[in-house]
């Protein structure tokens, strides 16, 4: 029965404003003006004639086309341009993450997921590659429920540990193929404090029987939960007063901890 104790985390709008005018003359512009003229002028005089009102037709119509556009001053016309505004709206609020607070009010209700390459290597420090008695750290993926108040659930599904022979050997972790095992688990949601930034770092202590404890951080835009955590009382330099998630400041059972224990979550 594996015992887990790793507990898993995490414009410019383009206005198109096409004005389009259209000017034509009456039907009978086009005619010429012999119908008007009042005379029996030769067919070549009334030829002209008609010739020409097309071409003074065909003016005004051109320059009733600018005049839609253009008022005498050769300034946009207010009416054409009115129900177009060309100012982008603005653009939403920032997410707040200055609290504890804000930080569990954004989180509660919250489905996230860890897979692929943002699983971590070394959770809660020990490598995905070992086989463990007690434990098994080789994941497939990890979906997380966050809840303030109540309890984090997070369904763990195990992947192939390939080449290890027994407890204490080291194969290779295939996170890609899961074996088609999984483990739903439960813990009450943690304790967070020591708020820096926008959420870009945080304590927290988590209420596993084994008292986890560590370090996380929300991405500004709140699709991104990270959590670095170690079993109570076996690391120092976790917290984010010793630096961000993922510093290189953790002394794990005496020793300085090289991998990567950060567990990576993005929002669904």
């Amino acid at each position: 029965m594996r015992n887990l104790r790793a507990t898993v985390w995490v414009a410019a709008w383009a206005w198109i404003i096409s004005g389009c005018s259209s000017a034509s003359g009456g039907p009978g512009d086009m005619n010429g003006n012999s119908s008007s003229s009042g005379g029996n002028g030769s067919g070549a005089d009334s030829s002209t004639a008609g010739s020409g009102s097309a071409s003074s037709d065909s003016d005004a119509a051109s320059s009733g086309s600018g005049s839609a556009l253009e008022d005498d001053s050769g300034t946009l016309n207010e009416a054409d341009d009115a129900g177009f505004d060309s100012t982008p709206p603005d653009a939403s609020p920032p997410l707040t993450f200055d609290s504890v607070e804000a930080i569990e009010t954004y989180l509660n209700g919250k489905h996230w997921l860890m897979a692929g390459s943002d699983i971590a290597s070394d959770p809660i420090g020990y490598s995905q590659d070992v086989v463990y008695s007690n434990m098994d750290l080789c994941f497939n993926e990890v979906e997380l429920q966050t809840n303030f108040p109540g309890n984090w659930t997070a369904l763990y599904v195990y992947a192939v540990l390939s080449g290890a022979s027994g407890v204490g050997s080291t194969g290779t972790c295939e996170n890609d193929t899961p074996t088609g095992s999984s483990l739903m688990g439960s813990s009450p949601a943690p304790v967070i404090s020591n708020v820096q930034g926008n959420g870009a770092c945080f304590d927290l202590n988590i209420g596993l029987s084994s008292g986890n404890q560590g370090r996380g951080s929300i991405s500004p835009d709140g699709t991104v939960l990270s959590v670095e955590d170690y079993l109570n009382g076996q690391a120092t330099g976790d917290t984010c007063a010793d630096g961000p998630v993922g510093s290189e400041t953790v002394i794990l059972n005496g020793e300085p901890f090289t991998g990567n224990a950060v567990q990576v979550y993005v929002l669904q």
